[in-house]
């Protein structure tokens, strides 16, 4: 799509607005003051535009209401993140980790501006189960502090690792959660019974964590358990 020709089909508020392509693909375009006083049909001026996404997933109605919702600087904050994740990961992350996370981080934000601790009963677990995500959670700090002037605590970090290993199992935190505590058990067991100690930056120990991870899933989707 010509930037320098988007017309304004819908207004979500000052920031963001929504427009149609020819083939009436809607268009998220956002940008400080890119809706302010405008009408539908009204040219965008482009030197407003900051982000751009396509509204071509199942997700759509529940990103429009999102961004009714959230402020803008919590989608670009949560849109570097899943970038960093998809760069330093290599896998793919379910769509709806955009939904999930800005959410997150408008909650995270409001709770910080409130005064309202809650502490991450699984910031240990998380520090040693998912190394990779908890580290990308680590710098997010950093790009959330970037885009809204806030700097969240480090119990976040291991929020925001919960999110990304969420995307990459396609379920619900919840069970993700109870999958984290699954695989504490099962390690501290076979550390137990084997009368051993893991090198955590092993690849086996990678690759035991992984297989432990989707199979504690098999096994809760199979018996109700989530």
């Amino acid at each position: 799509m010509n930037i320098n020709k988007m017309q304004i089909d819908r207004i979500l508020n000052n920031n963001v607005v929504i427009t149609l392509g020819e083939n009436k693909q809607e268009t998220v375009v956002m940008g400080k003051g890119i809706g302010f006083q405008k009408k539908k049909g009204e040219s965008i001026n482009p030197d407003l535009i900051e982000k751009v996404f396509s509204l071509n997933t199942p997700y759509s109605d529940h990103f429009k209401f999102l961004l009714e919702q959230v402020p803008a600087s919590c989608i670009s904050a949560a849109e570097e993140i899943i970038e960093l994740a998809k760069n330093r990961l290599k896998t793919k992350l379910h769509a709806s980790v955009i939904i999930s996370l800005a959410d997150h981080l408008n909650y995270a934000l409001q709770r910080f501006a409130e005064n309202i601790s809650i502490p991450n009963t699984l910031q240990w677990e998380i520090k040693k189960l998912y190394s990779s995500e908890f580290a990308i959670g680590k710098a997010s700090i950093q790009i959330i502090n970037r885009h809204t002037g806030v700097l969240l605590p480090d119990d976040e970090a291991g929020y925001i690792a919960l999110h990304l290993v969420n995307a990459q199992l396609n379920d619900n935190m919840q069970n993700t959660m109870k999958i984290t505590r699954f695989i504490q058990d099962i390690l501290s067991l076979v550390q137990y019974h084997f009368t051993l100690e893991y090198n955590e930056d092993a690849l086996s120990y990678q690759r035991f964590i992984t297989h432990l991870k989707f199979f504690a899933q098999r096994i809760f989707d199979r018996n109700g358990l989530c």
